[in-house]
């Protein structure tokens, strides 16, 4: 990308060469090629470069004798054009639906004036044979290439996917998601004010790559605000500056390629737009990722000598603080993403602070633990329904060479999933799994949830499992609506009918059932407490624990406690319905 935008910046733009290599090092190092680095993109990354090269060299193209004399000059821009065609249809051809409309505009413009249509039998032949070239380089895989293309672009009409609520997330807003605000009707007049003004130009922002200067949660609300201010006037003046700019050289030469080249990047920027209009989030967020080279050529378009003649210290002025942005988030990076400063780079998705989040924080990540006990399976199947851990733990099994099967496989666009079971998979003799404490008949549990207290219980380990709080590993649940912190300890709501099937071991049997609720009020007033159909409590909501003997359970494997109220219970602002607040829920030996 480096030599690309330089490239371009220079022989398009006209920029001088130390200048031109400051732009280029901003886009190349800052937070738009981060971006696609951190999304995990790389064919995208790969093909960023030649889409800028291909959209430049449509409007050299109709530069007069800027390849020479004919037939020369045809078959240089051909060799070249189709040495970039191919390069994007084999690594990343998605992009020409971007880069399409985008180098048809720039076309169109130099087959408009008088001037630029000298060049147009060199520029129609050379392109017309770069394209061809790369089409008869597609044929031994075109099912790989344009065949591809048209899978694509249908399965995401068809089944827009919703992962921009995800890998767009920073076009949100920075300390809250504005977006989600703004969209809920549960949000109050205050948070929709300040959803409305801080959107606008926090995308706006975020879009431009700045996304590190946005205030966070942390500032106190006068100087957030007083922030957002100044950035709305930043923004207007580089916008503005951008626009006269643009206008200048379309004016001062209508011919040139300067002129083509921004017109065609404005068009490739317009074509995200228009595909969110059309209702795909995902695609328009994706389409951005792809036209962020076309953007900061806008961006820096203030720079080129060609606006000379409408200079604008503004503008500029603006420019170069975008420009120092990107540059410094791209100097920085090697500091940020270290563990010691929280390992998370401002607004990008997959920074481990957002990674983090996203994870279940109830998984164990241990690469090297992992390895360890599948290196020694004979087969691996796969029962984990965390959609980061099971790829993580498919690609294990492909590193080490273990073969996998799974009963549950994401893809998109099957949304439902479906199972994978190869031949020969009743034999494999490890099962890795997070919600299960036991595994099949003739195969290893691998467990992979952080939380083994339901294991070490079973195991003997620990006398006391605790499940009321919160429920561990291997307790299936119902009527429960999970872990709640107050400022009195942990709790967990249940509704008016909850159900816990709890393992149980006969050899080492618990002895004691513990029940604490909280004294929330409640509509209830009446209890009742069966173990495994046998109703053990009847009366009133308790209001101070009780214990209950399980000694006629202890040849029970498993002790189904069910736990009943006799009313709803709603708060103001929670649709739920609530039937009582559990504080302790334990079995003891």
């Amino acid at each position: 990308m480096l030599f690309a935008a330089l490239f371009v910046f220079v022989n398009a733009l006209s920029m001088r060469r130390w200048l031109a290599f400051a732009c280029a090092a901003a886009l190349t190092i800052g937070f738009f090629e981060q971006y696609v680095f951190d999304i995990n993109a790389w064919s995208e990354l790969a093909t960023q470069p030649i889409f800028l090269l291909l959209l430049a060299f449509v409007a050299f193209a109709f530069d007069h004798n800027r390849f020479g004399q004919m037939p020369g000059s045809i078959m240089r821009l051909g060799a070249v054009f189709a040495a970039l065609m191919t390069g994007a249809f084999f690594l990343y051809p998605e992009s020409l639906t971007i880069y399409g409309p985008a180098a048809a505009v720039a076309a169109a413009m130099g087959c408009w004036h008088r001037a630029s249509r000298k060049a147009l039998p060199v520029a129609a032949s050379g392109l017309a044979a770069g394209v061809g070239i790369s089409l008869l380089a597609c044929i031994p895989l075109w099912s790989g290439t344009v065949a591809y293309v048209v899978r694509q672009l249908s399965h995401a009409a068809i089944n827009p996917p919703d992962w921009w609520k995800y890998y767009q997330r920073y076009l949100f807003g920075s300390d809250a998601n504005f977006l989600a605000v703004i969209t809920s009707p549960d949000s109050r007049i205050g948070e929709l004010a300040n959803a409305w003004f801080s959107l606008p130009v926090e995308s706006a922002l975020a879009g431009l790559g700045l996304y590190a200067v946005l205030p966070s949660a942390g500032w106190p609300v006068a100087a957030a605000v007083a922030w957002k201010l100044l950035l709305y006037g930043f923004l207007f003046v580089l916008l503005r500056g951008i626009a006269r700019t643009a206008w200048t050289i379309w004016r001062a030469d209508p011919d040139g390629s300067a002129a083509r080249l921004l017109a065609g990047s404005l068009a490739g920027c317009l074509v995200p737009i228009a595909i969110l209009a059309a209702g795909h989030g995902w695609a328009a967020g994706k389409g951005l990722a792809m036209a962020m080279p076309m953007l900061f050529t806008l961006v820096v378009a203030p720079l080129a000598p060609l606006a000379a003649k409408r200079w604008n210290p503004g503008a500029v002025a603006a420019v170069a603080v975008v420009v120092a942005v990107h540059l410094g988030l791209g100097i920085l990076r090697p500091l940020l993403v270290m563990q010691v400063v929280g390992a998370g780079l401002p607004g990008l998705p997959t920074a481990a602070a957002q990674v983090n989040a996203q994870k279940a924080t109830s998984l164990d990540w241990d690469y090297n633990r992992l390895s360890a006990d599948i290196k020694s399976c004979n087969g691996l199947v796969i029962d984990v329904a965390n959609p980061m851990m099971h790829n993580l733990l498919r690609r294990l099994a492909a590193e080490l060479r273990v073969p996998w099967a799974a009963p549950r496989i994401m893809y998109w666009p099957d949304r439902a999933g479906r199972p994978y079971f190869p031949e020969g998979f009743e034999k494999f003799d490890c099962l890795v799994a997070s919600g299960r404490l036991t595994a099949n008949p003739g195969q290893r549990l691998i467990s992979v949830a952080t939380d083994r207290s339901s294991r070490e219980f079973m195991d003997g380990q620990r006398n006391v499992l605790e499940v009321g709080a919160e429920a561990p590993p291997g307790i299936a649940t119902r009527g429960l609506f999970g872990k709640e912190m107050t400022p009195g300890g942990a709790l967990q709501w249940a509704s008016p009918n909850a159900r816990l099937e709890i393992p149980n071991k006969p050899l080492m049997p618990a002895r004691t059932l513990k029940l604490e609720l909280w004294p929330m009020p409640i509509s209830g007033n009446e209890f009742l407490v069966k173990i495994n159909g046998r109703e053990i409590y009847k009366g009133v909501v308790p209001a101070g624990p009780l214990s209950f003997p399980l000694d006629r359970f202890v040849s029970e494997e498993t002790l189904v406690i069910e736990l009943d109220t006799n009313a709803v219970t709603h708060f103001p602002g929670d649709p739920r319905d609530l039937g009582f607040a559990i504080r302790e829920l334990s079995v003891r030996r």
